[in-house]
């Protein structure tokens, strides 16, 4: 039986315990996901994100969705610090990176009653 130690995609760093794992790129996926280096947190938090995204905009249609999650990976890839995207009259998506290695995503929607008297 072959004996697999996973490395972290990122990093490098190794974790696991050898043997516990089918290939050595199941033993690599199982390290990055409990790498605490900020590459792996980013990838770890991006997922979330995307999670977080398909369930707030389940009413949107897939390519406003896709986009977002376009925005979203590159957030994440440092190659954008943040966006603010109106979709439609009272409803934003705000995406964002923390300084602690978080994919902040908001949905904000505005409510405006008003009265002619």
């Amino acid at each position: 039986m072959d004996m697999y130690v996973g490395a972290c995609f990122y990093c490098g760093q190794t974790s696991g315990i050898p043997g516990q794992y089918k290939s050595q790129e199941e033993a690599d996926k199982a390290a990055t996901k409990s790498c605490g280096c900020y590459e792996a947190r980013m990838d770890r938090a991006a997922e979330a994100g995307r999670n977080k995204l398909r369930g707030l905009l389940a009413y949107q249609p897939q390519a406003v969705v896709d986009t977002l999650i376009g925005v979203l990976n590159m957030i994440a890839a440092c190659m954008m610090a943040s966006a603010t995207v109106q979709l439609d009259g009272r409803t934003k998506v705000k995406i964002k990176a923390d300084s602690k290695g978080y994919v902040v995503v908001q949905k904000v929607t505005t409510t405006v009653e008003q009265e002619v008297v």
